[in-house]
C-alpha cells in the first residue's frame, strides 16, 4: 500500500511537518527513533491497585486475560435482578479505563448508576507474554463478559472512543447478544472526515510502527507513545475545558487538575500485534467501514448491527472527527427511527469526564438503554 502524500502547507501541523521530513529521510527515521527511545529491558510495570483512579465503589466481576471486568453498585429496586445492565467498553489505548469513572461529578459510571447496573472493561496493561494478543483476543474476552453479565439476555454496550469500534464490531458479530449500542466519540468511518488520529496514522510509515514495537520487546510501550504523541501535556485552561468546571474553589480545582494530570500521565502498554492491527486495519485501511474486517472467523458486516443506536459526539473533538462517528448511521442496519444522534461542545475527553456533558447528556443515554431493554416495545 503506497504511503499517502502529506501536504505540509495545508496541514500546518508542526508534528506532521516534522514527520514528513523524517519520512523523506527514509531509513534515518528508524535509527533516529532508537536514539531517544530506550531499549526494552523486558521488565514490566506493576498494574495499578484496585482503587487507583477509580472513583465509585466497585468489585471485580471477572478476571480475564485481557481485562478485569469491574462491577459497580446499581439502583436498588424491589424487583432486584431485573434492572437494566450496561457494559462500558473503555478504550484500550494510551490511558487507563478509569476514564469512565474519573472523579465525583466527572464520572460516567456515576451519571448512569442511578438507572443502570454498570460494568466496565478494565483492560490490563500488556506484559511480554501477551505481545501476540490481537483484536480477536479482546473480542473473545468481551464475548465472555457479555455472556456472564447478560446471563441469557441481550446486553447494552457503551463504547467510548476506540472502545466504540470494538463495541460496534462485537454487536455486528453477535447481534443476538446486544440490546442496544451507544457510541461516544468513536472513530467508525475513518474516511468520512479527517482527524488528529487518522492524520497521524496516515502519515506514519508501517516501518516506524514496527520499530516502536521492536523497541518495546513486542509491545507498544506507553512511555514510548507518550514521547512521540503530538499533543502536549494539558495546561490548566485545557483541563478546565475537559472537566467543564464544577470546582467550589481554587484549592478544589487544583486538586482535581492534579488528579487529572496523574491519570493522564499514567499509561498502559499495548500488545504489539493488537496495536499493529488497529493502526493498519482500522485507521489506515478503514476495513470496518468498508466491510472488510475479519473478526472471530467472519467478515464483519455492520448492517447486522440492527439494534437501537445512540451516537454522541462533540463538534470540538480534536481527536476523533465528528463525521467519523456520525457516518455510522449509513453503515448499520438499524432503522433511522431507532438511531438517536446528539452533538455537544467540548474537547474529546469532556465527552467522558466533563461535568456539563455528564449531567445534561448522558442521562439521555440511560433513558435510551432502559427503553431498549428486551420486552420493551419502544424501539421494536
Amino acid at each position: 500500500m503506497a504511503e499517502p502524500e502529506i501536504d505540509v502547507a495545508r496541514d500546518r501541523n508542526p508534528w506532521l511537518a516534522m514527520l514528513k521530513v523524517q519520512m523523506d529521510m527514509g531509513q534515518s527515521l528508524l535509527s533516529g527513533l532508537a536514539s531517544f527511545l530506550p531499549e526494552s529491558s523486558g521488565a514490566t510495570r506493576a498494574e495499578p491497585s484496585i482503587g487507583e483512579f477509580w472513583s465509585s465503589p466497585n468489585s471485580i466481576f471477572r478476571e480475564l486475560t485481557t481485562m478485569r471486568v469491574r462491577k459497580f453498585a446499581g439502583p436498588t429496586r424491589a424487583d432486584e435482578g431485573k434492572e437494566a445492565r450496561a457494559l462500558i467498553v473503555a478504550p484500550f489505548a494510551l490511558h487507563a479505563a478509569s476514564i469512565a469513572d474519573f472523579a465525583p461529578g466527572h464520572s460516567l459510571v456515576e451519571a448512569l448508576a442511578h438507572r443502570l447496573e454498570i460494568f466496565v472493561t478494565d483492560w490490563r496493561s500488556a506484559t511480554c507474554e501477551r505481545k501476540f494478543d490481537s483484536i480477536d483476543s479482546l473480542l473473545g474476552d468481551l464475548n465472555i463478559a457479555v455472556d456472564d453479565i447478560g446471563a441469557g439476555r441481550p446486553l447494552a454496550l457503551i463504547g467510548l472512543c476506540q472502545g466504540g469500534w470494538l463495541a460496534a464490531m462485537y454487536g455486528a458479530r453477535f447481534p443476538e447478544k446486544v440490546s442496544c449500542v451507544t457510541l461516544a466519540g468513536a472513530p467508525i468511518d475513518i474516511a468520512a472526515e479527517r482527524s488528529a488520529i487518522s492524520d497521524l496514522c496516515a502519515a506514519t510509515p508501517l516501518a516506524y510502527v514496527d520499530e516502536l514495537i521492536r523497541l518495546g520487546g513486542g509491545l507498544l510501550k506507553g512511555g514510548h507513545v507518550k514521547v512521540i504523541w503530538p499533543f502536549s501535556e494539558p495546561t490548566p485552561v485545557v483541563m478546565e475545558s475537559v472537566l467543564q468546571g464544577g470546582s467550589k474553589g481554587p484549592s478544589e480545582r487544583d486538586a482535581l487538575q492534579q488528579r487529572f494530570l496523574a491519570w493522564y500521565n499514567s499509561y498502559v502498554d499495548l500488545p504489539g500485534a493488537y496495536y499493529r492491527q488497529t493502526y493498519q486495519w482500522i485507521f489506515r485501511e478503514n476495513r470496518l467501514a468498508r466491510g472488510q474486517f475479519q473478526a472471530l472467523g467472519v467478515t464483519i458486516d455492520l448492517k447486522r448491527l440492527a439494534c437501537p443506536l445512540f451516537l454522541l459526539g462533540s463538534t470540538d473533538d480534536e481527536i476523533v472527527g465528528l463525521g467519523q462517528l456520525m457516518a455510522t448511521e449509513a453503515l448499520v442496519g438499524a432503522a433511522p427511527a431507532h438511531i438517536e444522534k446528539h452533538q455537544v461542545s467540548g474537547p474529546h475527553l469532556s465527552l467522558f469526564m466533563g461535568r456539563r456533558t455528564l449531567a445534561q447528556t448522558w442521562p439521555l443515554v440511560g433513558e435510551f438503554i432502559e427503553r431498549a431493554e428486551p420486552g420493551c416495545s419502544t424501539h421494536r
